[in-house]
């Protein structure tokens, strides 16, 4: 999804018809779904997980300050739908990565 959106946002300053982005929005976007990428082939997506959860809940939670949310509408292009959307995939990849069942790989499943 962030690679995507990151794409897509290259050309559009609006996504999926509400998401807002700009280019520097859209950069940050494909370098983080591409590090998923990366993270899920080197069996590190439980820090991955962690990381872009943080990541996505503080752009989220910020958005709703008064002054720093405009200074991120300004520099990200942060809307309402965006921060709310970061708050909730945040939210379920902090979960993602603190979830104590083992993972089973496939490549080694019999």
């Amino acid at each position: 999804f962030l690679l995507v959106e990151g794409l897509w946002g290259m050309v559009s300053s609006v996504v999926f018809g509400v998401f807002t982005t700009n280019t520097t929005h859209a950069a940050i976007h494909i370098i983080l779904g591409t590090l998923g990428i990366i993270a899920g082939f080197r069996n590190n997506a439980r820090v991955y997980c962690g990381f872009l959860g943080a990541l996505l809940l503080l752009v989220g939670v910020l958005h709703f300050l008064p002054k720093v949310g405009d200074w991120m509408f300004n520099i990200l292009a942060v809307n309402t739908y965006v921060a709310a959307l970061n708050i909730i995939i945040g939210l379920i990849a902090i979960a993602a990565a603190i979830d104590k069942r083992e993972v089973i790989n496939p490549g080694t499943a019999a």
